[in-house]
């Protein structure tokens, strides 16, 4: 009983590995993983957006927060929060690359404030820091992270900087 056991055991990984080596020949600059498909947006979402004609000095997140207000095929039309804030509504035109747009999942209330002092842990220590900006985006690919693509994916909310 126990060889039979075995030997479906070793059968399983035999397919697994077929399967893993068809994959790979299918996508081979994926080799080991499946395409993501391009997540779908609709009118009303939440999105963290990039346009740097917009940004500004990136301390303001509500210049690169927004939702969408219409759909495209290449694009999306994102409202960003401060032109409501604002009462000058307007909309920008964003690629719909990963790069550009990703959805917001995270609620709008942060515990610090630009300028607050702060513990920050790097590594194994703590070390004393200042707020600098609220939700700094823009560091998911300067460091390379991955991009947010559900609820419980890492979103950076500050980056701070040595206290003065």
């Amino acid at each position: 009983r126990r060889r039979e056991q075995l030997q479906s055991e070793e059968d399983l990984d035999h397919d697994r590995r077929e399967e893993e080596e068809r994959n790979s020949a299918r996508w081979p600059a994926l080799i080991g993983s499946r395409p993501q498909p391009q997540r779908e947006f609709f009118n009303g979402d939440r999105v963290w957006f990039r346009n740097e004609s917009l940004w500004g000095d990136g301390k303001n997140p509500y210049n690169y927060r927004g939702f969408v207000k219409r759909v495209g095929e290449a694009t999306l039309s994102v409202v960003p929060l401060q032109s409501k804030i604002d009462g000058n509504i307007y909309s920008v035109r964003v690629p719909r690359d990963d790069d550009y747009v990703f959805p917001d999942f995270r609620d709008f209330t942060l515990r610090f404030q630009v300028g607050d002092k702060v513990l920050c842990h790097r590594g194994e220590s703590w070390e004393s820091k200042a707020v600098t900006i609220l939700w700094p985006i823009g560091e998911i690919l300067e460091q390379g992270l991955p991009i947010p693509r559900g609820p419980g994916d890492s979103v950076p909310t500050y980056k701070c900087r040595d206290r003065s």
